[in-house]
């Protein structure tokens, strides 16, 4: 879901077994979470240590990048 509640998760569905590196970034571009997997076709993310605000999540696996807006509301 987006807007993510406290304690929520945020589940990535990748459809295929890959590898992917989710990176979480501040808007004003500081990194505020790395999450690296092998071989999984569904990702978790906890983000509850996120404050509220407006974040960038990119997705990265061989063969795409993909970027797009998080909300944290607690």
């Amino acid at each position: 879901p987006n807007p993510i509640k406290q304690g929520d998760d945020l589940n990535i569905k990748l459809g295929v077994n890959t590898s992917v590196k989710v990176n979480i970034y501040s808007v004003s571009g500081k990194q505020m979470l790395i999450i690296g997997t092998d071989n999984l076709s569904n990702v978790t993310v906890d983000v509850s240590s996120l404050e509220n605000s407006s974040y960038i999540a990119q997705f990265v696996t061989d063969l795409a990048t993909i970027t797009g807006k998080l909300i944290v509301m607690k």
